[in-house]
């Protein structure tokens, strides 16, 4: 067993951080340019672009193997995602001006950076001992956690390969997309840091196990990476939305899986809530005034409840128009059969024709009336959704 050191695990999660965002920036410096234009951009700056994210990527996974080995994941997550915000400000914003920062962003990112420094005095302590993972996963609430996690990342993973193969498909949608690939990065990311930390802690088949996993996740986080790239045109807001997934799930796991010591449980509560409110006001989302708000990955929520409200007045307006038409009807029905009443009574050998002829119009009246709110009901029972 490697032993643990802060130090260590600080500064391979800082690398890590740095280097999956400098990955992200090759692909969408090329396709920035390939934009300007399509038809003589050469093919060979595509080249060098992935090629740079595969070099990158690559090595983060090194780097995040390393701060994994010597720090927790609840540790090295936090730090190497702080890093990520940071760098994403500064090559995005400052050096290729593709996004304009603004002082919201600039603060919640100091916010996180601020964060990583008191996790190092209230987070988990270091372990001296070695953990026996096959039997904590053998409990009931680690193994349904684990278990929704895989299962995240299975079918998440499914639909990215679905959006590479097919990106112009009609089941695709740019909030489909946004958060499939939210779900993928951050399931991903914890079964790689978790299976990471677990190579030195197994053997046998839980090993080969293992480590297949292993591979895979970090395949689909690297194939992942590259497809956010060119799918995904705000950075700005896709990296503080996964990250924001990704620290609420460290701590959860770090406490149900990993057995976290912590120092201060309450400090390290507000820190995350902390690290959470940064990622807030690093994004466009606003859980207050919707109206204002410029996220528009939370619109499928807000057509929903859209649709929902006007299709309820909808329904509120025919219910209304039908009833008016409805009193009005009873009330023209009484006026004619008072009427009838009166010329009941005065009736005689001279006017039978024009009484039985004002019958005939009632029946007449009443069935076409009969025919018309049927066909209202029909049309309120095929109002859309």
């Amino acid at each position: 067993m490697v032993k643990e050191s802060q130090l260590l695990c600080a500064i391979f999660s800082f690398f890590t951080g740095l280097t999956l965002i400098l990955s992200t920036a090759c692909v969408a410096y090329a396709k920035k340019h390939s934009e300007k234009d399509v038809d003589n951009f050469p093919k060979k700056f595509w080249v060098l672009a992935y090629f740079g994210n595969i070099v990158l990527k690559i090595g983060s996974f090194g780097f995040q193997y390393l701060s994994i080995m010597y720090g927790r994941i609840s540790l090295a997550h936090p730090i190497s995602l702080s890093t990520q915000l940071l760098s994403n400000m500064v090559i995005f914003g400052a050096i290729l001006k593709y996004e304009k920062i603004g002082k919201d962003t600039r603060v919640g990112t100091y916010i996180s950076c601020v964060c990583v420094a008191l996790l190092m005095f209230v987070g988990p302590k270091v372990s001296e001992e070695e953990q026996d993972i096959i039997a904590i996963l053998g409990e009931p609430l680690p193994m349904v956690l684990a278990a929704v996690i895989m299962g995240t990342a299975v079918i998440s993973a499914s639909y990215v390969f679905f959006l590479g193969c097919c990106m112009q498909s009609p089941l695709t949608s740019e909030n489909r997309n946004f958060w499939f690939l939210v779900m993928n990065i951050v399931s991903n990311s914890l079964i790689a840091a978790s299976t990471f930390k677990m190579i030195p802690l197994v053997n046998g088949i839980a090993l080969g196990i293992t480590i297949a996993i292993a591979i895979f996740s970090n395949i689909d986080l690297l194939y992942t990476s590259m497809l956010a790239a060119v799918v995904i045109p705000n950075q700005t807001t896709f990296v503080p939305t996964y990250a924001t997934g990704i620290l609420v799930l460290t701590a959860i796991t770090g406490k149900i899986i990993w057995k976290d010591v912590i120092r201060s449980e309450g400090a390290y509560v507000c820190v995350f809530l902390l690290f959470f409110l940064s990622n807030y006001l690093i994004s466009t989302f606003d859980l207050v005034n919707h109206a204002n708000a410029a996220f528009k990955y939370g619109g499928a929520a807000e057509s929903v409840i859209g649709n929902m409200h006007r299709r309820g007045s909808l329904i509120a307006n025919e219910w209304k128009e039908r009833r008016g038409s409805t009193l009005a009807v009873h009330l023209q029905h009484s006026i004619i059969l008072k009427n009838l009443r009166e010329s009941m009574l005065s009736v005689n050998e001279g006017n039978v024709e024009e009484f039985e002829e004002n019958v005939n119009k009632l029946e007449v009246g009443k069935a076409n009336d009969g025919v018309r709110e049927k066909n209202e009901d029909d049309v309120g029972c095929a109002l859309p959704g």
